[in-house]
């Protein structure tokens, strides 16, 4: 419960901060500024800034199914999104809930990952780093990183807990998610094959 508080803690400091500088840019801009070909987000002042560019695509597969020109997106994300159904403004305040729920997971469990190999100030660190780092507003974005991000610590963290099927099944959703995901098929072999040999010298 202590690591939950903390850890919820460095979430809640982190997307204020991030949230401050997301809006100043937002205001910078103008809000919804006509560019031909060009997708400037939702039209709500609140949710357009987390639905830039590529948010575009999984808000459109999630409302109209795939077609040619979003072939190339991994189908996960936006299958979440479609859950909150076809209006688009609904399904960008569930995908900004996602992804926020995503990174506070990620950063619990990235956190009890490294604390396997290293001390409570290094996982300290570790997570710090990762909520504050200058790209992190995307982990609140209707993006794939954060869900992307917990698939792969979770799948991590249940292999070095031994728990193979469920690092295969972390592994399996993250391929799901972005085309990069099933790399992580490769490392888990590295590190099943590292157990194994480890399990013949004793």
């Amino acid at each position: 419960m202590r690591l939950l508080k903390k850890i919820a803690g460095l979430f809640l400091i982190s997307r204020f901060f991030v949230a401050i500088f997301v809006y100043y840019g937002s205001v910078l801009c103008p809000f919804l500024a006509p560019k031909p070909s060009f997708y400037w987000g939702v039209d709500n002042f609140w949710l357009n800034p987390w639905t830039l560019y590529d948010s575009e695509w999984y808000l459109r597969i999630a409302a109209r199914g795939y077609e040619s020109i979003t072939a190339v997106f991994f189908p996960l994300y936006a299958g979440l999104l479609s859950l909150a159904g076809p209006d688009e403004s609904r399904m960008a305040f569930w995908g900004v809930v996602i992804s926020n729920g995503c990174f506070l997971a990620a950063l619990y469990f990235f956190y009890r990952l490294t604390a396997i190999d290293f001390d409570e100030k290094v996982a300290d660190r570790t997570v710090f780093l990762l909520a504050f780092f200058p790209t992190a507003a995307f982990f609140s974005a209707v993006y794939t990183e954060s869900l992307f991000l917990l698939l792969s610590v979770l799948s991590f963290y249940s292999a070095r807990m031994r728990r193979w099927g469920q690092a295969g099944l972390w592994a399996g959703f993250a391929g799901l998610t972005r085309n990069s995901g099933w790399v992580l098929f490769i490392m888990l072999a590295i590190e099943y094959a590292g157990y194994l040999k480890d399990v013949r010298k004793q």
